[in-house]
C-alpha cells in the first residue's frame, strides 16, 4: 500500500494525521483526529498508538490506547501520576512513562488488552529522568540532570543495578541500542556529542568512540534533541535545535563515521520519523510548524533530497510524528 498514515501529536492541541505517498513521497491534507489537552507525544507500535490525555474532570491523567489504522480506540485507563507525560515507551509487554517531575519511571504490564501499574522507579529529585530503553533484560534510564544511565532489573522487582556516567554538563538524553545489543549509541543534549559504549563482559561498559554531531568548529548555543537508526541498521541521524540541520553518521562495524550534513528545511527541527521500508524520513519543526520529507536510499541510508514540505498547520509549537 502506497499511502501511509502519519500522525501528528501537538501537545495541548490534539492529534492530526496526514496521509503521506511512499510512491510519490508528497502529502495529502492535514486532519484533526482528536482535539483536547493532550499532554505528552504519542508513542506508537505497527498496530497501536499510546496517548495520554489530561481528564478535566478529575484532573487526572488517562492513557487511552487506539488501533493505528481507523482510531478505534481499546482500553482506557487511570495512570498513577499528578502531572502530565513526556515520554511513553513499550518494550515486550511493559510500559513504561515518565511525568514532568522527571523523578520516577511509572511501570505498567500488559494484562490481556490494557495494562496494569505493578509500580516505579525512582532517582533524585536532580536527576532528571527524560527517557528510556531496554538493554536485555534491563530497563535503562536516561538521566539528564546527573549526568548518568541507570539500569534497574525487572526480575529483582526493579532493583538498581548499575550506572553509566557521562561528562558533567553533557546531558544525555536518548539511547539507541544495535539490535544484538552489543553497541549502545547515547545521544548528548548540551554538548552535542553521541557516545558509542560497548558491552565487554556482563555489566561492563567501555566507551569506544565520541563524535560531534555539528560541524567542525561549530560553537553555537544549540541542543541535540533526537537521534534515529535506519531500519538497516547502517545510519544514524540526529536533529539540532537552534542549528537547523540533520547530521547523518554511518556506522562501521559498531562506530560511528560522519557522513554528511543535511538542512532541515525548517527552523528548529525537534523530531525524526522514518518509514518502514527506509525509503523516506520525515523531520518535524518546532518554530515555524513546517514537515518537510526527504527521499533516503533503503540500501545505503544516505539521505537523497527533499521531497514535499507540509506547512498547512500553521503551529509555532512542538510536535511530534509516529
Amino acid at each position: 500500500m502506497s499511502k501511509k498514515k502519519t500522525y501528528l501529536s501537538i501537545p495541548h492541541k490534539g492529534i492530526y494525521s496526514t496521509i503521506f505517498d511512499t510512491l510519490k513521497g508528497k502529502f495529502d491534507h492535514v486532519v484533526q483526529e482528536q482535539e483536547g489537552c493532550l499532554s505528552s507525544p504519542i508513542f506508537a507500535t505497527e498496530t497501536q498508538l499510546f496517548i495520554t490525555v489530561k481528564d478535566m474532570e478529575t484532573e487526572g491523567y488517562q492513557l487511552q490506547i487506539y488501533n493505528r489504522n481507523d482510531l478505534a480506540q481499546g482500553a482506557i485507563f487511570t495512570l498513577m501520576q499528578e502531572h502530565a507525560s513526556i515520554h511513553i515507551a513499550a518494550y515486550d509487554d511493559i510500559l513504561t512513562i515518565i511525568d514532568s517531575k522527571c523523578q520516577y519511571v511509572q511501570i505498567y504490564e500488559k494484562r490481556l488488552s490494557t495494562y496494569e501499574y505493578i509500580g516505579s522507579v525512582g532517582v533524585g529529585k536532580e536527576e532528571r529522568c527524560v527517557s528510556t530503553f531496554q538493554m536485555d533484560r534491563y530497563l535503562g534510564v536516561v538521566c539528564e540532570g546527573s549526568d548518568r544511565i541507570c539500569l534497574f532489573d525487572p526480575i529483582q522487582d526493579y532493583q538498581f543495578v548499575k550506572d553509566i556516567a557521562f561528562p558533567k554538563g553533557s546531558g544525555p538524553c536518548q539511547v539507541i541500542m544495535d539490535k544484538k545489543g552489543i553497541y549502545m549509541y547515547t545521544l548528548a543534549k548540551y554538548n552535542n556529542e553521541i557516545y558509542v559504549h560497548t558491552m565487554r563482559s556482563k555489566m561492563t561498559f567501555q566507551c569506544i568512540q565520541i563524535i560531534p554531531v555539528l560541524p567542525k568548529g561549530e560553537k553555537q548555543k544549540a541542543k541535540s534533541v533526537q537521534m534515529k537508526l535506519h531500519p538497516n541498521e547502517k545510519m544514524i541521524y540526529t536533529v539540532t535545535d537552534g542549528f537547523h540541520i540533520i547530521s547523518s553518521f554511518e556506522i562501521i562495524e559498531g562506530v560511528l563515521k560522519q557522513k554528511e550534513f543535511i538542512q532541515s528545511s525548517g527552523k528548529s527541527p525537534c523530531c525524526i520519523w522514518i518509514e518502514s521500508s527506509g525509503r523516506w524520513m520525515l523531520v518535524s519543526h518546532k518554530n515555524d510548524g513546517k514537515l518537510t520529507a526527504f527521499q533516503i536510499d533503503a540500501e545505503t541510508g544516505e539521505v537523497l533530497h527533499i521531497c514535499d514540505e507540509l506547512q498547512e498547520l500553521g503551529l509555532q509549537d512542538f510536535y511530534m510524528i509516529e
